[in-house]
């Protein structure tokens, strides 16, 4: 009989007390409900340990009643959290300062939260079935260099999860990013937050590190909240992870989620159907298995026309794939 080992994973929560200007609903209570929703799947999966990508509340210093309330329910999963520091999680980029932070506290006070990688932190903690994980928390200087990502094997033979909050993206994006395809790492897979929007599935790639060829893989399944509009309607959603040693991601959404949560105005839906729109070549693009281009320009133009998208949208594609073609000659 193979035995199991079961991880929940969620990231980027983004707790706070009121509620961003655009959105539609009470933040607050949603967030709490998604969280206990958060709780109820994990405890119904029987997952062996929780991982979170960063970024548990809104700011380093919340409102103690908000504090209360997550440390409530995260007390009520009875379950091992061990996590990541995100970019909304210690001050000034000083990771010295998480002691007088939210997060720093559900670590010391309560021992709510293990934090793993980082300055003051562990650099791997070992789990059941030969299973490490390690992290690399957020950092300023994050997608500057290709080894701010890199963690060695810790323990040779094992199974190898990594945390990462940072700018780590699977396509090319108008800032400064990693690509997947650059992050050598000797960890067996990549639990990604930090972007948003998340990917679309399990990505996986292989680097040449040291003698040898690493498979790794990558996933980032989104934040559960967001403080303001993206071009994406997605529904929020946790991952089940299960190691035999191989390594199966299942994806749950959140039925408690809006898939649309924020204030609709003309124009702000002009801009949805645009970047939907966009949404729709840039999958076309990825998914694409011509090798040519200048063919999947001509397929850019040839379903803008039978789509009838407009010509900004048509711009953006193109600017999607210069960038794209930029990075590949890197």
């Amino acid at each position: 009989m193979i035995n199991t080992y079961r991880v929940g994973y969620f990231t980027d929560t983004h707790v706070r007390a009121d509620s961003p200007e655009n959105r539609n609903d009470d933040y607050r209570k949603a967030i709490l409900t998604k969280l206990e929703e958060i709780g109820d799947i994990f405890v119904k999966e029987k997952v062996d340990v929780i991982l979170f990508g960063g970024d548990l509340y809104d700011g380093p210093e919340p409102a103690n009643s908000v504090v209360t309330d997550v440390q409530n329910i995260l007390s009520s999963w009875q379950k091992r959290i061990i996590g990541v520091v995100g970019s909304h999680d210690y001050i000034g980029y000083q990771m010295t300062t998480l002691k007088r932070t939210a997060l720093g506290i559900a670590c010391s006070a309560k021992g709510l939260i293990e934090i793993v990688g980082g300055e003051g932190f562990p650099e791997y903690i070992e789990l059941g079935n030969n299973i490490v994980v390690t992290g690399v928390p957020h950092t300023y200087w994050f997608a500057d260099d290709v080894k701010n990502n890199y963690r060695p094997r810790y323990i040779e033979g094992s199974t190898q999860i990594q945390l990462t909050h940072g700018d780590l993206v699977d396509i090319p994006v108008p800032w400064s990013h990693l690509l997947i395809d650059n992050a050598g790492t000797e960890s067996d897979l990549v639990l990604s937050g930090h972007y948003h929007p998340g990917w679309k599935g399990v990505k996986k790639k292989k680097f040449v590190i040291g003698a040898h060829l690493q498979e790794v893989m990558f996933y980032n399944p989104g934040a559960i909240a967001r403080l303001s509009r993206t071009s994406i309607v997605r529904m929020p959603k946790v991952a089940i992870i299960d190691i035999t040693p191989e390594i199966k991601v299942r994806e749950v959404y959140l039925k408690s989620a809006n898939a649309t949560p924020f204030k609709e105005t003309e124009e702000v839906q002009e801009c949805e159907n645009s970047m939907q729109d966009l949404e729709n070549l840039l999958t076309m693009i990825e998914s694409s298995t011509t090798t040519s281009a200048i063919d999947i320009r001509e397929r850019i133009h040839q379903v803008a026309k039978i789509k009838e998208i407009e010509k900004d949208v048509v711009d953006m594609a193109f600017d999607y794939l210069d960038r794209a073609e930029k990075e590949a000659e890197v």
